[in-house]
């Protein structure tokens, strides 16, 4: 099993109460570790997903504010309810993708059987 973390997902902050917080993360790669499996697993090393990559999903119009809002400091993306901490959260959130892309990309070449991501947001 291949394993994607990024120490980045630690640093966005949802604030006080918020469910999808860092803790998240540290609490199952703890209990992967407790239970023996962390030493299983393949580490799969992180990376920023790139613009090019995320225009397959996302418009540019999109991208662009996604980086106005964090340029101005919002709180919670204009778009909806997704909350933002400035660019930490755009790291992190660039890092989980680009993790996930080198999951699949690691199950489809035979390095790995399966892979579990442990990314945030």
């Amino acid at each position: 099993t291949g394993l994607v973390t990024d120490p980045a997902a630690l640093l966005h902050d949802t604030g006080p109460g918020h469910p999808e917080c860092p803790r998240r993360v540290t609490a199952i790669l703890d209990r992967l570790e407790a239970d023996g499996l962390l030493e299983a697993c393949v580490a799969l090393a992180s990376r920023p997903i790139t613009d090019a990559e995320l225009l397959r999903v996302h418009t540019l119009d999109y991208l662009k504010i996604v980086a106005e809002d964090v340029a101005d400091g919002l709180v919670v993306l204009s778009t909806g309810d997704t909350t933002i901490k400035g660019e930490a959260t755009l790291d992190a959130a660039r890092r989980a993708a680009g993790g996930l892309l080198l999951a699949v990309d690691a199950v489809c070449s035979g390095r790995v059987e399966n892979a579990f991501a442990v990314v945030r947001p």
